[in-house]
């Protein structure tokens, strides 16, 4: 949980500083790229129940921060 919490700063930046100068091509194709990652860690989480989910929280952290900044 505490990877989840220090990532949240990252992600801040991420939107305001990288991702706010990316032409719309580009911003897809990291997100594409994102979303597969997380398809595939949410396929791995359902096939083993013992699997830490931190990796697919920050996945999807990552993906929310993507699709926001696509927006504004």
């Amino acid at each position: 949980m505490t990877w989840l919490i220090l990532f949240i700063p990252v992600c801040i930046w991420l939107s305001l500083e990288i991702v706010s100068k990316l032409n719309l091509i580009s911003l897809g194709g990291i997100t594409l790229t994102c979303a597969i990652f997380f398809l595939i860690e949410l396929r791995q989480v359902s096939n083993d129940k013992n699997r830490d989910r931190m990796i697919l929280w920050v996945m999807c952290l990552m993906l929310v921060t993507l699709a926001v900044n696509g927006f504004i």
